[in-house]
């Protein structure tokens, strides 16, 4: 068993959106804007360990390649937005779940910033195409997140 209470899980959760996602994904919006892709690349790594320790594969595979990606050279910018665009969508529905899961409202500025400026790449509204939180317990801790779309590992 991973997790020893439905509690520490949950507290171990909301730690991830306050201590590594926020930060980590202001730090990787910032650095994506300014084209500055060593900061880019420190960002993503720092973010991939949180991710896998949650069991957020798809989100650290992400951070993963983002961090390869920008720190090659030349850097390959079409990749690099393409898998930009993949974490700013799976990120928000995190954020979303998260906010469901803890019943509060997310704070979701960094992706209402990104996605004025993108606006064809904007996930649903919606959060109905998220899991409900009582999916989410101590024995079945892993979120597999695809594309902005999140499902309780089954």
């Amino acid at each position: 068993e991973m997790y020893s209470s439905e509690e520490e899980f949950k507290e171990m959760l909301e730690n991830f959106e306050d201590l590594s996602l926020d930060k980590n994904m202001r730090e990787i919006h910032a650095a994506f804007k300014a084209r500055k892709y060593n900061d880019l690349s420190s960002a993503a790594f720092s973010l991939r360990g949180p991710t896998g320790y949650i069991c957020a594969s798809a989100l650290c595979e992400a951070c993963w390649e983002l961090h390869s990606l920008a720190k090659a050279q030349p850097p390959d910018e079409p990749r690099i937005m393409a898998v930009y665009i993949a974490m700013m969508k799976a990120s928000k529905s995190l954020k979303i779940y998260l906010g469901k899961l803890f019943d509060k409202q997310p704070d979701l500025s960094v992706f209402d910033t990104y996605f004025e400026e993108f606006p064809s790449e904007s996930p649903p509204k919606s959060a109905s195409m998220l899991v409900p939180a009582t999916t989410m317990t101590p024995e079945r801790p892993q979120i597999l997140i695809d594309d902005g779309k999140m499902e309780g590992n089954k």
